[in-house]
């Protein structure tokens, strides 16, 4: 979507001027997609803490372990479950 916003002349003129209306800085219209779109396990958590304000909130992550594992170092109190539900071991 940010890309096709940028296609056009009004387009991009309206990126920067929400640049300059919310004092972001100046590489914003190059940097903002690399940004959203690798963002850090810290940066996840931190947004659903704002966003979900409960410790009692529960995260559900589904996926190869082996691409995720590293992401999750930054959760605690993680229980690996199979596809009904029931607890199992970590994976290894």
């Amino acid at each position: 979507m940010f890309l096709i916003q940028n296609a056009t002349q009004a387009g991009f003129a309206g990126t920067i001027n929400t640049v300059n209306t919310f004092a972001l800085p100046k590489d914003y219209p190059e940097t903002f997609q690399r940004q959203i779109s690798q963002p850090s396990a810290e940066a996840i958590k931190t947004g659903a803490e704002m966003l979900l304000g409960s410790e009692d909130s529960v995260v559900v992550i589904v996926g190869d372990d082996a691409k995720v594992k590293d992401q999750l170092g930054a959760f605690t109190n993680i229980t690996f479950a199979d596809l009904s539900g029931k607890p199992i071991p970590e994976p290894k």
